[in-house]
């Protein structure tokens, strides 16, 4: 199942096309386990799950404003059941 955030702040990405709204699928295991073991840190894991979850390029996440990012990683935590 997917869910889509709104962003507060679109951006242009890479390819030059606006994005206005995010389209995120729920992690597998499989996701997990990829991001542990390829990223070097905190920061690099959250890229490479986010990545897989938005199915966008990092460098494109990267210009993600911190308010949205941090809708995104809300919606991470509730999709796994950390809410709170």
């Amino acid at each position: 199942s997917t869910t889509s955030i709104t962003l507060r702040h679109p951006f242009k990405n890479a390819a030059g096309q606006q994005i206005t709204a995010l389209t995120v699928r729920r992690p597998t295991r499989k996701d997990m386990k990829l991001a542990q073991k390829s990223g070097k840190d905190e920061i690099e894991v959250e890229d490479i799950l986010f990545s897989r979850m938005t199915a966008l390029p990092i460098e494109d996440l990267d210009m993600l404003d911190v308010e949205d990012n941090s809708q995104l990683s809300d919606c991470f935590r509730k999709m796994r059941g950390n809410d709170n």
